[in-house]
């Protein structure tokens, strides 16, 4: 048994207002990044609606005098995301590489593989662990650090393909959800026959 990994918080911008814009709101990924803020969406595929402002690596923030933290967090990682407060335990998510995580959806490094890792921590036992913890919603960053992790699972490939089947479907319902990053289009249009198919 031991440790499932890095904890850690991240970026509190310290004036929504002024550095995050809703996904929608931004061109590209260059210089507004995407920003996982919690929210009730975060369970396996989060739907990450905020990009923050990272221009010229964040100047902005940087000389903002307001309550800014975790400016030298190691960001642009592929980890877990999770929400702190959340009514439910289904909470952890997959956090991509060109991202910025914050204070209220804060990350989880790990060596062990990303797939087992997320099924464990959305599991039950999970669940009970943090209860025993704190019966309260709010799971906070040094509760998540003490949850244990158990070498066996890594050994166990149907918790890598049960998880990949399930962000696999999710993906799927959000490419037709119009409040969501992955939205490509209405789903009927999408099933009918191509054009150039005989």
């Amino acid at each position: 048994r031991g440790s499932c990994g890095e904890v850690v918080t991240g970026l509190k911008t310290g004036k929504i207002n002024r550095f995050l814009k809703r996904f929608w709101e931004v061109p590209e990924y260059k210089d507004w990044i995407p920003y996982p803020k919690g929210g009730k969406n975060t369970w396996m595929l989060p739907v990450i609606k905020y990009s923050v402002d990272w221009r010229n690596d964040g100047a902005l923030i940087r000389r903002y005098p307001g309550p800014t933290q975790g400016l030298k967090g190691n960001y642009f990682r592929s980890g877990i995301t999770f929400n702190i407060e959340k009514r439910s335990g289904r909470r952890f998510g997959l956090m991509p590489k060109i991202s910025i995580y914050s204070e209220k959806g804060v990350a989880i490094f790990s060596d062990v593989s990303k797939w087992k890792l997320l099924a464990y921590l959305n599991s039950r036992m999970v669940t009970y662990l943090m209860l025993g913890q704190n019966v309260d919603r709010s799971w906070k960053v040094g509760m998540v650090a003490k949850l244990p992790w158990f070498s066996e699972l890594a050994d166990y490939q149907g918790l890598e393909t049960a998880t990949q089947e399930i962000v696999g479907n999710l993906y799927g319902l959000r490419q037709s959800d119009f409040h969501s990053p992955h939205y490509q289009g209405p789903l009927l249009p999408r099933l009918l026959p191509s054009k150039t198919q005989p």
